[in-house]
């Protein structure tokens, strides 16, 4: 209120007035001091009216020190809500409410389109219908590329990408996060229409650079849970903490391992020339470097008991909970292999070996060291057992232990050599070139360097599968965490490998390069191709041939450790060795699936049989549906689709038609275990039935090839170029390798085959 109303409202209430009041015409009676203002119906000092003599309303005024605006002749307080519009304010009713055409601040006349935005009136935005306000860039309007809408409405949220959107409600697959660098992953739309990456994710190598020594090949590493890397080249040492940090040892010295332990503690051994002035030749020495969480300096390295002036290196080492370990060997000593364990700050020699002791590792209680000829040692509980051969094994060249108890050695000719905590078991590489160096994020998860090979073996706990280098790469080394896998190689430069990674191989050796694949399918870790002339078996560690005489088969369907083929007017079975008919039809059929041996479906262009109980039921499909493109089933539950788009049914004994699915002609169906169905088709259309009903979306730029998945979360459908995945809510893409495809087989990893007798394999290394 101005201050002069507060006074009449004071005047007012008196109960009398003497001689030196006067009385205003409006009845209100004015103290001494105090004028009448009959423009303002309130009492005011001689002050307040000599402020605004001969001016205009709304010019501002001061009296007795207060500022204020003139308003009849009389200098007021001018605050929101006496009724007198002053400087600064868009209006003044008289009150401080909102929702009345003047909003409780008097900034705004509470009109869209004056560039204040009223919340309280439903407004969302205001950039101005005449004059631009704040940050605006635009004003007001429904046309593409304005911020606001005419009706103070945000456009985010309509569906339509205006100015300052990324995005405005379901993202396309045309912007996918492979757009934005990543390998998968679905693109969503933030509540402030900006693109969400959160789901986006990697596959494959990651280039990490390093301290780019150009005469040296990073030949070790190891790597701490929280993201440390300390490596070693032929002649540098080097700690990655953030920025990199690069030591020379010299050209006299030459460094082999290096073990780290936490980020002040990291050893690193090898050898150093050095003059020996009976013989006056160089001699080499063991040498041993330690870092302190400040630098790197050489340390009293360990030497052959009782013969430290006799030639000896040392070639690899591990740090842990319990002390420091290294292993090398003394070429002029009978048993030229030694093992020293650092025990109490003193050096021991605690065992010897015929031939050199090449690698050591440890974790947790236990501690091996490996070397030629298979010799290997093992320390439990700070106790070393005595040498020992693992029967039949190569010169092994590095050893890795896993947290579990568990440990594998690699060495020459690609061995293998797993330690299941009391023996050794040997496991096949499927390389035969020389394993160097092997480390793992777990005793399922391992991974292993063949640098003549250019290949990265992965260990999933069953087998072990090839990764190529990434391109223009030559990876020595390897270290793990839980969470990382690092490889390093030339010019000290390292690569991270995240989430998983595409290898290949080459499934048929053959010399018909136009040969074709026909089909593929599977039911858990078996995988059945069909190619031109043979059909196949990958039983989750190697492909086998079930038989070479499969010309003129069409179609394979998996049937347990077996496979299903159809042939002109023949079904057949092939397990090892030769096929068996089991069933010969009266016409042609070209589509198979089976979950059981009772529960076979087979179709033709216009017919469907299925087998109960040993024997065959069939049903005709009208000719109005169009032909049989494809069936599929689960359990006792079957499902085909017509070139007409008509989804037909069977699941009490007979077929009923589903739906029609309306656009492109459909190409291939796929149903998961817990019912969901999925069909592909032409010009990338993709039809899906979950418990909300059928949906449709065009979710490729071409036809749909094939469909498999491990789950209805966890979908793959393939063109021939491109590969798309479902997660139970969306599709998204996912990078795919160059070459052509022209099926897909989901389980743990996911298997392409391309169009050249090569086997794509999408090694997932963590849950997706």
């Amino acid at each position: 209120m101005a201050r002069a109303i507060i006074l009449a409202s004071f005047v007012v209430g008196l109960a009398c007035s003497g001689s030196d009041t006067s009385v205003c015409s409006n009845g209100a009676v004015c103290p001494r001091g105090l004028l009448c203002s009959d423009a303002t119906s309130s009492c005011v000092t001689p002050e307040q009216l000599s402020a605004c003599s001969e001016r205009a309303d709304g010019v501002e005024c001061e009296f007795l020190g207060n500022q204020g605006i003139c308003a009849a002749g009389v200098c007021l307080d001018g605050s929101c809500g006496d009724g007198i519009r002053a400087a600064g304010e868009a209006c003044d009713d008289g009150n401080t409410l909102d929702g009345d055409g003047c909003s409780s601040d008097c900034l705004s006349s509470e009109v869209c389109g004056n560039g204040v935005v009223d919340s309280d009136q439903g407004e969302q935005c205001d950039c101005g219908a005449d004059e631009l306000s704040g940050d605006c860039e635009q004003l007001n309007s429904d046309l593409a590329g304005a911020a606001c809408r005419a009706d103070c409405l945000d456009h985010c949220g309509d569906g339509v990408v205006n100015a300052a959107e990324e995005c405005d409600g379901a993202v396309s697959l045309e912007g996918a996060c492979l757009d934005f660098g990543f390998d998968r992953g679905p693109l969503s739309c933030a509540d402030s229409c900006d693109i969400d990456l959160s789901q986006c994710a990697s596959f494959g190598f990651t280039f990490l650079g390093g301290p780019g020594v150009p005469t040296s090949t990073m030949t070790d590493v190891d790597i701490l849970s929280g993201g440390e890397i300390f490596a070693i080249g032929t002649d540098a040492l080097a700690h990655l903490d953030g920025i990199w940090s690069l030591v020379s040892v010299g050209p006299d010295a030459s460094v082999f391992g290096v073990s780290a332990s936490s980020p002040s503690l990291a050893y690193a051994v090898g050898v150093q020339e050095i003059e020996d002035l009976d013989l006056g030749a160089l001699q080499q020495f063991g040498a041993l470097w330690r870092f302190n969480g400040n630098g790197w300096a050489q340390d009293t390295a360990p030497e052959p008991s009782g013969n430290g002036s006799v030639a000896h290196r040392l070639n690899d080492v591990w740090v842990g909970g319990g002390g420091v370990v290294t292993v090398g060997h003394a070429a002029d000593l009978p048993d030229k292999g030694r093992v020293y364990d650092r025990q109490g700050g003193l050096w021991l020699e605690v065992a010897t070996a015929p031939g050199e002791m090449t690698a050591v590792d440890g974790a947790g209680d236990l501690v091996v060291a490996v070397g030629e000829n298979g010799h290997y040692l093992t320390r439990k509980s700070l106790t070393w057992d005595r040498q020992r051969n693992i029967a039949g094994a190569p010169d092994l060249l590095d050893v890795w232990v896993s947290d579990d108890g568990t440990a594998f050695a690699v060495g020459k000719s690609g061995a293998i050599r797993y330690y299941n905590g009391t023996g050794w078991e040997a496991q096949e590489s499927n390389v035969n070139a020389d394993i160097t160096r092997v480390s793992g994020r777990s005793s399922t998860d391992v991974y292993a360097v063949v640098p003549s090979q250019g290949l990265i073996l992965h260990f999933d706990g069953s087998s072990w599968f090839p990764i190529p280098y990434p391109e223009g790469a030559s990876l020595q080394a390897t270290a793990c965490t839980e969470s990382v896998a690092l490889f390093g190689g030339t010019l000290m430069q390292g690569y991270r490998l995240d989430n998983g990674a595409w290898g290949r191989l080459r499934y048929l050796p053959t010399t018909d390069t136009d040969a074709q694949t026909w089909s593929v399918d599977g039911d858990g870790d078996q995988m059945f191709i069909l190619d031109r002339d043979s059909v196949l078996r990958w039983n989750g560690n190697s492909l086998e041939v079930l038989g070479t005489n499969a010309a003129g088969v069409r179609e394979i369907a998996a049937f347990g450790n077996d496979a299903l083929a159809i042939r002109s007017t023949t079904l057949e079975l092939y397990s090892d060795g030769q096929p068996t008919t089991l069933q010969t039809f009266g016409k042609q059929i070209y589509e198979v699936s089976a979950t059981a041996p009772d529960h076979i479906f087979v179709a033709g262009k216009d017919s469907v049989f299925w087998s109960v109980e040993a024997a065959w039921e069939q049903q005709d499909i009208p000719p109005t549906a169009g032909t049989i493109v494809d069936i599929a089933s689960v359990g006792a539950t079957a499902y085909l689709v017509t070139s007409l788009g008509e989804v037909w049914t069977n699941a009490s004994g007979s077929w009923v038609q589903d739906t029609t699915l309306a656009g492109p002609r459909p190409r291939t169906l796929w149903v998961a275990e817990t019912g969901e169905v999925f069909v592909g088709g032409a010009e990338g259309a993709m039809w899906w039935k979950d418990a909300g009903g059928w949906q449709q979306a065009a979710i490729a730029s071409q036809p749909i090839l094939d469909i498999s998945g491990s789950s209805a979360g966890d979908v793959f459908a393939v063109t021939l170029n491109e590969i798309y995945r479902y997660d139970g809510t969306s599709w998204s893409a996912v990078r795919a390798t160059t070459r052509p495809m022209l099926g897909v087989y989901a389980a743990g990893d996911v298997f392409v085959v391309h169009d050249d007798k090569q086997l794509g394999r999408l090694i997932r290394l963590a849950p997706w």
